[in-house]
């Protein structure tokens, strides 16, 4: 299956240069995770990354970070500022499902259907005529 591939624009929030990036849209991911390709292109060191304590997977298994520090991503008219945490074993940009909502790649009821659409799934029904057996 091919992951949900966009290109974004991120940046430390400090209003340094923007840089366009290829990011995955995680909506299962609860945080940003990126790798040391992003820390180059942000220009940042490891040094540079406030220290936080490890991350855990959905095995609830530690995943160590080398740190963390806040971006800020936009995309087609969105913007949002993120913490984004950095892993060595991480090759891409995972935004998280709060990021998704911010940029607009997701409703913000997501993962239930957007309120309108749960109103003309009903409508659809009441309306439906009623099917009689041998019609």
């Amino acid at each position: 299956m091919r992951q949900p591939q966009l290109q974004v624009l991120i940046s430390r929030p400090e209003g340094s240069t923007q840089h366009s990036t290829t990011a995955i849209a995680d909506t299962g991911a609860q945080v940003c995770v990126a790798g040391p390709v992003l820390l180059k292109i942000l220009g940042l060191s490891h040094g540079q990354l406030q220290q936080h304590a490890s991350l855990c997977n959905l095995a609830n298994i530690n995943l160590p970070t080398l740190g963390a520090t806040s971006c800020h991503f936009s995309i087609s008219g969105h913007s949002t500022r993120q913490d984004v945490y950095f892993m060595r074993s991480v090759l891409q940009v995972y935004l998280s499902l709060t990021a998704c909502k911010a940029l607009g790649l997701v409703h913000e009821d997501f993962p239930h259907p957007p309120p309108l659409a749960v109103a003309s799934m009903v409508r659809r029904v009441v309306e439906a005529p009623a099917r009689h057996p041998g019609q």
